[in-house]
């Protein structure tokens, strides 16, 4: 049978109070059917609570709100607890919290959710590693977000009494046009006309010698400049290199070593108008150390008449 009722936050930290008196004085008496809603409490003081008077289910959980989930068939409901447009539901498992996580996850995005959309990075250009999606999303883990419709939930999983787990699914509507979350991100801004706009490449995991000493491969100069020049030449790039390098050594300067292997290659896509955007990103070995590599991307928008 449900139960329905609401209960002020002073009041939910008063059952939990009168439970650990009850614990202290009969201990056996919470391992009987009659401590549910002992645990629904607990559970919903350790998930955050919802900041206001909660509508309760001890056992069960809203009927719409189960036709948008999968619980497991093998889990006790502990109950629920709603409020305006978030739900928060609870039941309880006996597998391992980044176990129970990754089983509901699998079930949820057969059942319509989908992961959300990638974080805005403005303005693009070279990331580390530990920024990607792919970095962030590995290993084990006892939390994770998904999206469908207008909804955000939160799943989460957290160890409980006698070796079970307690998982937290937390519904979120989106409250008007511009309520931006997670699933619904504020759209990036317009960059300048004049200025490129860069993909966001992320770098690949450190490795080697620069494990251990991190900043070996970063200049260290007290300053620099460049230029660059375009040119038509049937020439190989390695004679284009020779052809510069006896000049300057002629005027004076000293090469410090063999030509330093380098690689590039050019991409094109087209922007909103149909115009082709030019992108050409090298890779060459660094003067740092063996362990170093230089990287450039240089984008080219097309030019407005």
């Amino acid at each position: 049978m449900t139960t329905s009722a609401r209960l002020t936050p002073g009041l939910l930290a008063l059952c939990l109070v009168a439970s650990t008196r009850t614990l202290a004085q009969e201990p056996r008496r919470l391992a009987t059917p009659d401590s549910i809603p002992v645990e629904l409490a607990t559970a919903l003081i350790a998930s955050g609570g919802l900041g206001g008077e909660p509508i309760l289910l001890v056992g069960s959980l809203p009927e719409w709100f189960t036709t948008r989930i999968a619980v497991p068939s093998e889990a006790r409901v502990l109950g629920s607890a709603s409020l305006g447009s978030t739900v928060v539901g609870i039941y309880n498992v006996r597998t391992a919290p980044d176990v129970a996580v990754s089983e509901l996850k699998t079930a949820l995005l057969a059942h319509g959710w989908k992961n959300p959309p990638p974080p805005p990075v403005y303005g693009g250009g070279f990331r580390p590693a530990t920024m990607s999606p792919q970095f962030l999303q590995t290993g084990p883990t006892t939390r994770t977000t998904l999206c469908r419709d207008d909804g955000t939930l939160i799943v989460s999983a957290a160890p409980a009494r006698g070796g079970a787990t307690n998982v937290t699914l937390r519904l979120s509507t989106l409250v008007g046009p511009t309520a931006y979350t997670t699933c619904n991100p504020p759209p990036r801004p317009e960059m300048p006309a004049n200025r490129p706009m860069f993909p966001t490449l992320y770098d690949p995991p450190i490795t080697g010698e620069a494990t251990t000493a991190p900043n070996a491969c970063f200049p260290n100069y007290n300053g620099s400049s460049g230029t660059q020049n375009y040119l038509r030449t049937t020439l190989s790039p390695d004679l284009v290199l020779e052809h510069y390098a006896r000049q300057l050594q002629d005027s004076g300067w000293t090469a410090t070593g063999p030509a330093l292997a380098t690689v590039g290659r050019t991409f094109m896509r087209r922007d909103s108008t149909g115009a082709p955007i030019d992108l050409t990103l090298t890779v060459a070995a660094s003067p740092k150390g063996p362990g170093c590599r230089d990287v450039s991307m240089q984008v080219r928008n097309p030019s407005k008449p």
